[in-house]
């Protein structure tokens, strides 16, 4: 065991000064390990060992390091592509940690930034940076220390009428759409919150769903949209069956299309006709934006129609503590 740990101290300092196959000018590099006693044969020329010394070639240094260097060279380049997506511009990136010091491994980000156009740097102290900076940063000296996160302390879903799917709902939720004919499945819950989610301070969670309801033109122009919050870990798909659970939480969210202003209220819902042209129906479109903060306080905020108003004076937003 010994003398496998000092064979792998003396290949670490040819690691580390591994420059990459000599460029134009640059003289060659020789490499050897003195074998210890009892390793390996003492001349054995096709494996490059000679009077018991490991010769290693830059091809072979090469090959030690290809894993390593292509994989953090994709993941640079994954990364410069997603920033541009966002029409935004990469000017520099800061190598850490030991392997930065390794100057092939410079050269080749080097490479790439050139082909970019921006620059590569490195600080002098790579090999303990990381963990300076760790130290640093947990102690709060020399920089402010990040906002703590949090989790959605439940699951957070709303009650609508899907499409009917035999491998997702069972037979006693079908029922026949009065208006199209189409099979759909009553009471079903779609989870739009997990429990265990992360909440940030800056983003928080704030999920917007788009929910359509119909109703009868002649009849008053009011409807409810059922907002389900469970502590449990199994997250039940019918309302039925999870409503009389301990730990879960209905909030009836009642609105009234009759109380915005008709100028906006055309916004939000429109007259359709039924196949048959003989029956019609308001087709009403609303959004219901869902905020977790990270003291755990959620905000359901219904919003009408595409213009986003929200029913603020007559429907205040519903928090609901932890």
């Amino acid at each position: 065991m010994y003398s496998e740990k000092l064979m792998l101290a003396k290949f670490n300092v040819h690691k580390e000064r591994f420059k990459g196959k000599p460029r134009h000018g640059e003289d060659p590099v020789i490499r050897s390990i003195d074998l210890p006693d009892g390793i390996g044969e003492t001349d054995r020329p096709s494996d490059g060992i000679i009077d018991g010394n490991m010769i290693i070639s830059d091809e072979e240094m090469e090959e030690m390091f290809q894993e390593s260097v292509n994989g953090t060279l994709r993941l640079v380049d994954e990364q410069v592509v997603l920033i541009r997506s966002q029409n935004l511009q990469v000017k520099c990136i800061f190598l850490s940690g030991g392997f930065s010091r390794n100057d092939y491994f410079y050269r080749k980000v080097s490479d790439l930034a050139r082909s970019y156009r921006f620059r590569v740097e490195r600080g002098d102290d790579s090999w303990t940076a990381v963990a300076k900076g760790a130290v640093l940063m947990g102690l709060g000296i020399g920089c402010q220390k990040p906002p703590a996160n949090s989790s959605a302390p439940y699951h957070i879903g709303v009650v609508l009428a899907e499409r009917f799917a035999s491998y997702l709902h069972e037979e006693q939720q079908r029922y026949a759409d009065s208006f199209d004919g189409v099979y759909r499945a009553k009471d079903h819950i779609n989870w739009v919150i997990a429990k265990g989610d992360l909440v940030t301070p800056d983003e928080m969670i704030e999920k917007k769903l788009k929910i359509f309801h119909k109703i009868n033109p002649q009849g008053k122009k009011a409807g409810r949209i059922i907002v389900v919050i469970s502590d449990h870990e199994e997250r039940m798909n019918q309302l039925s069956r999870i409503q009389q659970r301990p730990g879960v939480t209905i909030v009836n969210l009642d609105y009234d299309l009759d109380m915005i202003p008709e100028s906006l209220r055309r916004d939000c819902y429109e007259r359709t006709v039924g196949p048959k042209k003989s029956q019609t129906y308001d087709r009403v479109e609303m959004q219901l934006v869902i905020t977790v903060l990270t003291t755990g306080d959620t905000s359901l905020d219904l919003r009408a129609g595409v213009v986003e108003v929200s029913y603020a004076e007559n429907y205040p937003s519903v928090y609901v503590p932890v």
